[in-house]
């Protein structure tokens, strides 16, 4: 998921408010147990390539899931800063992904 002009504290809160409300939503039994897992990216408005941004995701994603899974981490392209499920102090606006 692209979030242009998101910060990495909205897209962190959004993907883990997603995630605890499925969570509840099919905890009913109906569905076998399972965990969401995300990994964002904040550009910091830094010109990325499209391309690395998803690799980053990505390697946030398989952080989460090496970490203990139902999680959202997120980091930078420029300085591998990670928060597990919160946000990063800043406001600014950026691309989330």
């Amino acid at each position: 998921v692209v979030l242009p002009d998101v910060d990495a504290p909205a897209a962190v809160r959004a993907f883990d408010r997603t995630r605890l409300e499925l969570e509840v939503a099919l905890s009913d039994g109906r569905v076998p147990p399972f965990t969401v897992s995300a990994g964002v990216v904040d550009n910091n408005n830094e010109p990325v390539p499209f391309e690395e941004l998803i690799g980053l995701a990505d390697s946030w994603l398989l952080r989460a899931k090496r970490n203990g899974r139902n999680q959202v981490l997120w980091g930078r392209p420029v300085d591998n800063v990670v928060a597990l499920t919160s946000a990063p102090e800043s406001d600014r606006a950026s691309t989330a992904i």
